[in-house]
């Protein structure tokens, strides 16, 4: 994320194929909203690779940060995923285009979520 606001300011981020979210920790929305102008960049963006997610805390702002991804993404990677199975789901059918998805559990994952899925 360091060198994001970099790379908008030159107006490089059109041109992403790839980008890498790594955190440190949970990826919450708070963290990404001082990028929020430079998500907007992303048009043809085809990976994605978020360290440490927690689908559940994302899906309340999914469009806000990820919108840009939906149409052209064709490979997610989530290693260290945290969070409730259905939220994990949900997350993933976001994006209707992929072709390659994988994931690591970074604990058990959670059968029911506070959402009240069965």
């Amino acid at each position: 994320m360091r060198y994001l606001s970099e790379a908008g300011e030159r107006g490089l981020l059109g041109y992403a194929r790839e980008v890498y979210i790594e955190v440190g920790q949970s990826l919450i929305p708070e963290t990404l909203e001082a990028y929020l102008p430079h998500f907007r960049s992303f048009t043809q963006v085809h990976t994605l690779k978020i360290d440490y997610s927690n689908p559940a805390k994302s899906l309340p702002a999914f469009g806000r940060y990820f919108a840009p991804f939906v149409l052209t993404l064709r490979s997610l990677h989530l290693p260290y995923v945290a969070g409730g199975v259905y939220e994990l789901l949900e997350f993933i059918c976001k994006f209707p285009h992929l072709d390659n998805l994988s994931l690591t559990l970074s604990s058990p994952i959670a059968p029911t979520s506070a959402r009240g899925y069965p």
